[in-house]
Parts: C-alpha cells; sequence; structure tokens
C-alpha cells in the first residue's frame, strides 16, 4: 500500500491508477491507496466528454494555454490538475461472502477507514460524520 504522496505528471498518475485496478482486478492484491501529486498541469476529463460536439477545439484552445487534456476511463466531471492537486486512488475487491457488501454504509466505511487510519498514523485526528453548519 502507497501511503507516502508521489510526484508524478499527470499522464503518470492517471496511468499508476489504473495499474492499481489492475493489480486488484487480476488478484495481485485484494487492495490498494496511492497518493499521487501532479508535477505539471492538465485538464482531466470521462472519456465519454470527447464524444461530445466542439470538444476538439475546446481541447486545442486549453492547450494552447497551458491546460492540456486528459481523458480518464471513470466517470465524473472535469477536473483540474496542478501541484496544488494531491489525488487519492482506493481500489479494494468487495468480499463475496459479506452479507453486508450492498448496505451504503458498509460501502462508505470501507471507502473512509484506510483514509482514517493514515490520517491517524500521520499525527491527525480523524473521524466520519457530519460536519456541524
Amino acid at each position: 500500500m502507497q501511503d507516502s504522496i508521489i510526484d508524478i505528471c499527470v499522464e503518470q498518475g492517471l496511468q499508476a491508477e489504473q495499474d492499481l485496478l489492475a493489480a486488484v482486478c487480476s488478484g495481485a492484491a485484494d487492495h490498494g491507496l496511492l497518493f499521487w501529486r501532479p508535477t505539471d498541469r492538465a485538464l482531466v476529463m470521462p472519456r465519454r466528454m470527447s464524444r461530445l460536439p466542439g470538444f476538439v477545439e475546446a481541447s486545442e484552445t486549453l492547450a494552447d494555454n497551458g491546460w492540456p487534456v486528459l481523458l480518464r476511463e471513470t466517470g465524473g466531471e472535469p477536473v483540474p490538475q496542478s501541484s496544488a492537486t494531491v489525488n487519492i486512488a482506493l481500489v479494494y475487491a468487495q468480499p463475496a461472502a459479506d452479507v453486508d457488501r450492498d448496505r451504503i454504509e458498509t460501502a462508505y466505511l470501507r471507502l473512509c477507514q484506510p483514509l482514517l487510519d493514515l490520517l491517524v498514523e500521520l499525527g491527525g485526528q480523524a473521524s466520519l460524520g457530519e460536519v456541524a453548519g
């Protein structure tokens, strides 16, 4: 498990995330956690957005202004990447025998617990729950 931030270019960071996913899907690892910070700038978008009208022209304009567009295989929205961004990739195989595996609370705890553990290990205070306000 990766527990320190690595500084790499955006393309390498996206590839490292794909490699982590492949390792868990193949059974080479049962989980993985990756922290990475870009050494360059880019706007990362889901691949589906490349089919939108005007995408090529918009991508060229962004690249001309120092924000090349990179595509990722996952969904979501466009995300600007720069050295001010820390990316967290968490991958785990959901246990088939877990009777609570389809409960949102269980999935949320599985997602957050490794992050909580790491924050505590680094000397921080971490908890889950609603924030007042």
